[in-house]
């Protein structure tokens, strides 16, 4: 779960990073000094998206079920409860 969320943050401040290098008026409007000036700011903003990502798709989410199909267990002919194969 840390995983997931770390990944989200890496991709969000590689989003903002990404908009900053390529939109004129919103590096206006934050008028930050940034170490990282074009090419180079928009090349680690795709780095972090990417490494986002892979962190988001790698991290595991217990939310979901196991995969498998849902085999009922009988007694007496009649469905008493269903288990996972």
């Amino acid at each position: 779960m840390v995983k997931r969320i770390i990944g989200y943050l890496l991709s969000i401040i590689g989003i903002l990073g990404l908009a900053i290098s390529n939109i004129p008026k919103i590096k206006e409007a934050l008028q930050l000094s940034l170490p990282l000036e074009g090419k180079s700011l928009l090349i680690a903003s795709i780095i972090l998206i990417i490494f986002g990502v892979i962190f988001i798709a790698t991290g595991k989410n217990k939310n979901y079920p196991l995969k498998g199909e849902d085999i009922p267990v009988r007694k007496n002919g009649k469905i008493i409860e269903y288990r996972r194969e």
